[in-house]
């Protein structure tokens, strides 16, 4: 057995989290409630606008002199020019999101940098291939000054060339990672300057969502309930871009690439089998061949030195896989928890990463993944057992055969 496998609970685990809880309330409200909002959010705004204001004010003369290079670009690098480039991207937002943080976008909140990014999602896109966008976004960042290309698979960038396309498409494609609602691919960067003295960077992702998460998307059309033919729901391609200056960004560069090592990976497995079976729950979740398509659904994303097999317990149902790496080592891993039931199936001893900035353990529902493109270890694997009789939670694992 590989140290590496030896050392899956060799971390200690934080002693505090942060819970995601995301509460959708239906509520009818009666009409002196409804003034009541309307009068609360016209109070949020003017808190907004002041908070502008103070913002604005309290710019540093450093900061208001290069202001005007960054209001330029992204005046550029959205405007009707960029809508006939890429029409499936309408609407900008300056408030971005974490996925910009690859490009090194200040916090929206920040007085001290001139630096601010805009944000734009094409929805679910099923009529245009990876190619296709990636080809018309890279002669848009062309347009705006962009001469090189970054990502995970080169991290050290290199100047733009005729196999820029393949490169992005590559790069979309790559290894992704679960934040629980979807999947994310890493982030395919464009750089250099807009004018001599506004540097700039343009950076692509690729998401891919369940129906049901896609058709909350602002731009996403009403979408029909899924018949469940297939065993698991396809996914939607959602494409996202963020622009940006760098005035005060040293060098641009890229996280490493979270999934290099082989326990990421099998934290990669368990992530995308809480999140398979909460995006089609009209399976039986501890079936063999649900777990089969989810197996084979990895085994296409990720690069992995060995081989999964469900093991079928008594009750003919899977609360195991057996891992078998190609060096002879075999782990037995639970994708369930000692007399679990619909509600407690993924949950983990795990609460928070490394950093403790996120949740990581399962609502009722779903265990979350990788947060933030952060490089710590994912939520999945968890504590070392003795064998299926101990008191085991999902992510759980002993060394040996499941049988």
């Amino acid at each position: 057995m590989t140290e590496e496998f030896h050392s899956f609970d060799s971390k200690p685990k934080p002693k505090k989290a942060t819970r995601v809880i995301v509460i959708i309330l239906a509520v009818c409200l009666p009409p002196i409630l409804i003034v009541a909002l309307l009068f609360g959010l016209f109070a949020l705004a003017l808190h907004s606008h002041q908070m502008a204001m103070q913002r604005a004010a309290e710019l540093s003369p450093r900061v208001k002199a290069l202001m005007p290079l960054n209001e330029a670009f992204l005046t550029a690098a959205t405007g009707p020019e960029a809508i006939t480039a890429m029409p499936y991207f309408k609407s900008w937002m300056s408030n971005v999101s974490f996925e910009t943080t690859l490009l090194g976008c200040p916090d929206p909140a920040a007085n001290d940098s001139p630096d601010a990014c805009m944000y734009s999602d094409s929805g679910p896109l099923s009529e245009k291939t990876p190619e296709q966008i990636c080809s018309d976004v890279i002669a848009y960042a062309k347009g705006l000054g962009a001469t090189n290309e970054m990502s995970v698979l080169f991290s050290r960038g290199q100047p733009l060339s005729e196999k820029s396309v393949e490169n992005c498409v590559s790069t979309l494609q790559a290894q992704p990672r679960s934040a629980a609602w979807a999947l994310f691919s890493p982030q395919y960067v464009l750089y250099g300057n807009f004018k001599s003295n506004t540097p700039m960077a343009i950076g692509l992702t690729l998401s891919q969502q369940t129906t049901k998460v896609a058709a909350g998307g602002v731009n996403a059309p009403s979408m029909p309930p899924y018949d469940g033919k297939d065993l698991l729901q396809p996914l939607l391609n959602v494409y996202s871009i963020t622009v940006a200056t760098t005035l005060e960004v040293a060098k641009i560069e890229v996280k490493a690439d979270p999934f290099a090592n082989e326990k990421n990976r099998t934290a990669a497995l368990l992530d995308l089998i809480t999140y398979y079976r909460a995006a089609n729950p009209q399976q039986d979740p501890r079936s063999k061949a649900f777990t089969d398509a989810v197996i084979s659904d990895f085994n296409a994303r990720y690069k992995f030195e060995g081989s999964w097999t469900p093991f079928v317990s008594s009750d003919d149902k899977v609360h195991w896989i057996q891992l078998v790496r190609t060096d002879g080592a075999k782990l037995c891993i639970a994708i369930d928890r000692k007399n679990s039931t619909s509600k407690n199936i993924h949950e983990q001893r795990i609460e928070g990463d490394t950093l403790e900035n996120a949740a990581f353990i399962g609502n009722g529902e779903i265990s979350y993944g990788l947060p933030g493109f952060q490089t710590v270890e994912l939520a999945g694997v968890g504590q070392e057992i003795k064998d299926r009789n101990a008191n085991y939670y999902f992510g759980d694992y002993f060394v040996g055969t499941c049988s």
